[in-house]
């Protein structure tokens, strides 16, 4: 049409191939030509799946049964070349894709449906007018679904519309609409909320809507449905502005496990030694005038939405301990986790924990107080503030750059355990052992990269930076501990590989001592299984070669050792011991010298002090 649709040309084909869909994507690039997307499954387009128009993005094992290609016009859409290849990634099947320009117009980015349904949708991006294209990648559960079109709204936000296919979620099957920003898509985060804009009401047949912005700010969206029960499809249009969304929004139930939790000192006798059924995972830290801390966290009979953390102190290098000073225990069913104590180095105490719905909601969040005055045995903290999704439970670490990295997990399984769907997420690419960064001593922080590792499980990662300046991470797997290497500060990471250093599937300890040495603890059984066998390592070499071997602990059902060293050389160390039977936190103290001998022989040698029994449920 060339009267703005008044009369239209006869239908003719736009080439000698085709696709499952008409484009739906079609795109203008800032040299005046027009690229249209679309996808075949090698049923329609020329030569078949075995031809594939020469792509390198299509150079797999065997054909590749989903492929997204581009088509370019030249001369106002009048006619089209032939299709390239631009993005396939088996076993995933990407389809109907949908693209949206960024902000400042430089990249371009292209949402896909997934339609063997076992991944979320996926995102691909191009910095050079769609000439290449990154690797496919998973988008979050809240942008999971089927033939996404995005606009932005007058206020710079983008409401994208499409049929929500989520693994888990209550709108299944529906028309739904996405708020967000062009930055939640580049970094993989849910955006600000979702809307249902109609209730399908058979199966998942909807919703290949079309979407347009009015000069006055109106949304007008346009599509088909069995909106009636019972009843035959029907087309809908509906309308509605920004402003109207966000009244809509602010009806969402918030969500539990992003509220601020209280800091609770005054506490009752629910958090008693003699109640308490269940406790493990500790953390340890030392203030500079010798004060210790210790964290770990309990509550019910074991992990699950009851748990809260907890912290205790010792004044006198651990001879006596105090009882429960602190509890942070989010109300309802979301629970606090995986404590860790960190002084950074300004001398600022860090208290974290993970905080999310239930057992695991598909996403956690990191969370911290933190205080400036770690050496009172009655501290000062700051309020409670969340810094990322994930879990962190190992110590930061500060790079020769200065940077701060955290190591934080976003685990690789479905969200398990919660009786409210709803509150279930699915961060898709985001899951892997993550590095957070901050440049700012700790004011702002954000996602760098992640290492994936094969049968990792849980992550629980460490970062150590080697002398080259290269950051070696080890992580929690099936059979012991994985490694990977980054070379560019985090961003990158190499194929993840078994590391060789022996231990079983439970958590480890590394970390740099002042004088330079490696130290590590890990699991030795005999049986090569048990949690058991608790041995400390030197390496002089960063990791290469390991030597002494000091026995922290011989006895079966100890676990997760957490450390760190005084100024004078002493390295504490603690540990659990028999979560729901003895129900004991240890502590050990030990010099290098002990470790590189191999037996307790300093005068600042301590073994199995006990910081905490509880005594409440059943013992053993």
């Amino acid at each position: 049409s060339e009267d703005d649709g008044a009369t239209w040309s006869e239908l003719k084909p736009i080439g000698d191939f085709g696709g499952v869909v008409a484009m739906a994507s079609v795109e203008r690039l800032n040299n005046g030509n027009y690229m249209a997307i679309f996808h075949d499954d090698g049923r329609f387009l020329r030569g078949g799946p075995d031809n594939v128009h020469g792509s390198p993005y299509t150079k797999l094992k065997g054909p590749p049964k989903f492929v997204v290609y581009k088509t370019i016009s030249t001369d106002g859409g009048l006619t089209w070349s032939q299709p390239v290849a631009i993005a396939s990634r088996p076993p995933a099947h990407l389809c109907e894709p949908g693209s949206v320009r960024s902000p400042d117009g430089k990249q371009l980015a292209v949402l896909l449906r997934e339609n063997s349904r076992r991944f979320n949708s996926f995102v691909i991006f191009s910095n050079d007018e769609g000439e290449t294209w990154s690797e496919p990648r998973e988008l979050p559960g809240a942008l999971t679904g089927d033939r996404h079109v995005a606009r932005y709204a007058p206020d710079g936000r983008l409401f994208i519309t499409f049929r929500d296919t989520t693994h888990e979620s209550p709108t299944y099957g529906d028309w739904v609409g996405w708020v967000g920003t062009y930055d939640d898509i580049v970094h993989g985060r849910e955006g600000q909320y979702r809307v249902r804009l109609m209730d399908n009401r058979k199966g998942a047949d909807c919703t290949y809507a079309g979407l347009e912005l009015l000069p006055d700010g109106t949304f007008v969206t346009t599509t088909y449905g069995h909106w009636i029960a019972g009843e035959l499809p029907f087309i809908v249009s509906v309308r509605f502005t920004m402003k109207e969304l966000d009244e809509l929004g602010a009806k969402i139930v918030r969500d539990p496990a992003l509220q601020r939790p209280m800091i609770n000192s005054d506490l009752g006798p629910q958090y008693a030694d003699i109640v308490r059924a269940f406790q493990g995972i500790p953390g340890i830290e030392r203030a500079a005038n010798g004060r210790l801390w210790a964290t770990w966290y309990s509550g019910g009979t074991g992990e699950g939405p009851d748990n809260f953390v907890v912290l205790v102190t010792s004044g006198d290098n651990g001879k006596s301990w105090s009882k429960v000073k602190l509890v942070i225990d989010p109300p309802g069913l979301v629970r606090a986790f995986d404590p860790c104590l960190w002084h950074d180095p300004q001398g600022r105490l860090w208290f974290f924990w993970a905080q999310g719905a239930s057992w695991w909601d598909g996403r956690a969040g990191v969370w911290a107080i933190v205080t400036e005055n770690s050496g009172d045995e009655k501290p000062k903290w700051s309020a409670p503030r969340r810094i990322c999704n994930g879990i962190m439970m190992n110590k930061p670490t500060v790079l020769s750059t200065g940077e701060w990295l955290l190591p934080v997990a976003v685990w690789k399984r479905p969200a398990s355990g919660l009786k409210n769907m709803a509150l279930a997420h699915n961060l898709g690419g985001e899951t892997g052992a993550n590095v957070v960064f901050s440049t700012d001593k700790g004011a702002t922080w954000s996602l760098r990269g992640g290492a994936q590792v094969p049968k990792r499980v849980f992550d629980e990662h460490m970062v150590v930076e080697r002398r080259d300046g290269s950051l070696w991470v080890l992580v929690r797997t099936e059979y012991g501990i994985g490694e990977s290497v980054s070379t560019d500060r985090g961003k990158t990471w190499s194929e993840g590989q078994p590391s060789g250093i022996p231990h079983v599937n439970s958590r480890f300890f590394i970390r740099r001592l002042g004088s330079g040495k490696l130290l590590l603890v890990t699991h030795e059984p005999p049986d090569k299984k048990t949690r058991s066998h608790l041995v400390a390592h030197l390496s002089d070499d960063d990791g290469k070669t390991w030597r002494g071997g000091l026995m922290i602990d011989e006895r079966a059902d100890i676990s997760y050792p957490d450390g760190v060293q005084a100024p004078d050389g002493t390295i504490y160390v603690i540990y659990d011991f028999a979560r729901t039977a003895e129900k004991q936190i240890l502590m050990a103290a030990f010099t290098e010298d002990d470790v590189a001998a191999g037996k307790w022989s300093s005068n600042r040698a301590r073994q199995r002090v006990i910081i905490n029994q509880a005594t409440g449920g059943k013992r053993k």
